[in-house]
């Protein structure tokens, strides 16, 4: 018995190597007919999404491009905006600066008139109290030489003249 058992260590186990062979056989042929087309599919595969994903690069590049280029032209945008509201704020205050000049001195000529309207007013009054007073003084003497009167009836017609007087001038009015 002692054979028997190194006996079948020596021995050959032929399904095994049947199993090996029929393996190894697979293995090439699945090489041959599948993994080769496998491995190509894969390759096409792999520069499709590397091509994508350059195309999307290349996309974002070009946004980041025109983002810039509208950043770019809002800026001078806003410089421009800044510039014409500068410009409109000044001609504003120009032109008020103007109407304003021109309301002074309109007020100063309608001042100066007045005042030459007054003046002239006043010396015609003066020159019509003058004459009244002539005149009255004309009236009064006639009265006087008409009449020897007494310091009462003296006062009395003085009165009546100067109330005559102010009847003519209510009357011219």
């Amino acid at each position: 018995m002692d054979i028997n058992k190194h006996q079948d260590l020596l021995t050959i186990n032929w399904n095994l190597i049947f199993s090996i062979i029929t393996v190894l056989v697979l293995i090439l042929i699945l090489k041959h007919f599948f993994f080769e087309k496998v491995k190509k599919f894969m390759d096409e595969r792999k520069a499709k999404v590397e091509e994508q994903f350059q195309k999307a690069e290349e996309a974002e590049n070009q946004a980041r491009e025109k983002l810039d280029e509208y950043n770019e032209i809002l800026a001078g945008a806003e410089k421009e905006k800044r510039v014409i509201i500068a410009d409109a704020m000044e001609n504003a205050k120009l032109q008020a600066n103007s109407v304003l000049d021109e309301a002074r001195k309109e007020a100063a000529d309608i001042r100066e008139k007045s005042r030459l309207q007054i003046e002239r007013e006043k010396i015609a009054a003066r020159k019509e109290i003058h004459n009244e007073v002539g005149d009255l003084a004309v009236q009064l003497a006639e009265k006087i030489l008409e009449s020897e009167l007494d310091e009462d009836a003296q006062a009395s017609v003085i009165d009546e003249i100067i109330s005559k007087s102010e009847a003519n001038r209510e009357t011219k009015k």
